[in-house]
């Protein structure tokens, strides 16, 4: 079983982390206490009976990876200081499967954009559209002869796979993830990848 004590804030990784740790200790209590500064949340796994019969305070303790949990203790700053920490997390989300410019460069400023764009209206899908435009605008430019156009087209491509990773952040920000939302993704992303190929080829 799961326990949670205090208004969390926290990311589907951290409890899965806590989740895979109780289960290579069974019969034990695992706990993660939030990252604010006086520890006023704890998420828990453990045996029913151990959580209900207050064993989670000599529970086995693991440490938090980033900046979650974060518990919202009624504080004026609270709810940014938690929105702000959920989307710094998000690049740890695709970490295990992101190539290394993605995690070295992408995922260091989609989050940001991630995180201003929630604040609006505008949605995942859009974002996914505007990215394909982006990439498709910089597949013809790499067909254009000449140094300058293709130096464009090299900046535009960094911009459309920076944006391609805002799409996700801002679905999981916002609770809008849909099965149609990655579908698109999927097809924009694998028609600029065709259309690069082919400018490239072209030019």
């Amino acid at each position: 079983c799961v326990a949670l004590r205090g208004n969390l804030v926290l990311a589907a990784a951290q409890l899965r982390a806590v989740i895979a740790s109780q289960a290579a200790r069974p019969g034990e209590v695992v706990a993660l206490e939030s990252t604010d500064g006086v520890h006023s949340g704890t998420v828990a796994a453990g045996p029913l009976d151990r959580l209900v019969n207050g064993a989670a305070t000599e529970a086995a303790r693991i440490a938090p990876t980033g900046q979650l949990p974060f518990a919202l203790d009624g504080g004026p700053e609270d709810v940014r200081q938690a929105e702000l920490r959920l989307a710094r997390e998000l690049r740890h989300e695709t970490a295990a499967k992101d190539a290394p410019l993605a995690r070295w460069l992408d995922r260091r400023l989609s989050w940001r954009i991630s995180y201003r764009l929630a604040h609006t209206a505008v949605t995942p899908n859009q974002v996914t559209l505007a990215s394909g435009a982006i990439g498709l605008l910089s597949a013809w430019l790499f067909a254009v002869p000449g140094y300058w156009p293709r130096l464009l087209a090299a900046l535009l491509f960094l911009s459309a796979t920076i944006f391609d990773g805002v799409d996700g952040e801002l679905a999981r920000l916002k609770m809008a993830e849909s099965p149609l939302g990655a579908r698109l993704d999927i097809l924009t992303d694998n028609l600029v990848h065709v259309a690069l190929f082919a400018g490239i080829m072209t030019g």
